[in-house]
């Protein structure tokens, strides 16, 4: 919709900033709009987007295509246990952030429930 109204102009009107696209989305719907997005980004607009939804994360991984010269780049910030300080880790590849408490809280939930269905 935004594209046909003319509020997004790949390439002429700025970045999109959008926080929490995944906000009020039925799941069933991340999938296209991850296409979507990296649509606009293949036609020159720059998208900075902030989540904490694994799903749209995982989408953009598995969805960006470096053939098709898809540049996305993931950040992590955490606090340093060292120094308490606010750090930020950054990534081609969402599967390269170790610092993610997104993919870690979604693994222990994996691992409990595996466990639950183990027995």
């Amino acid at each position: 919709r935004l594209l046909c109204n003319g509020a997004i102009n790949p390439g002429s009107t700025g970045v999109l900033l959008w926080d929490e696209p995944e906000a009020n989305l039925n799941p069933k719907l991340m999938k296209k709009l991850v296409q979507v997005l990296l649509e606009l980004s293949r036609n020159s607009q720059q998208i900075v987007l902030a989540t904490h939804d694994y799903v749209l994360l995982k989408w953009l991984d598995l969805l960006m295509d470096k053939d098709k010269e898809d540049h996305v780049r993931f950040h992590a910030l955490y606090r340093d246990s060292n120094t308490k300080q606010m750090a930020v880790e950054s990534s081609d590849s969402y599967s390269l952030i170790s610092k993610s408490a997104i993919s870690n809280t979604f693994a222990e939930l994996f691992d409990e429930d595996l466990a639950r269905a183990l027995g």
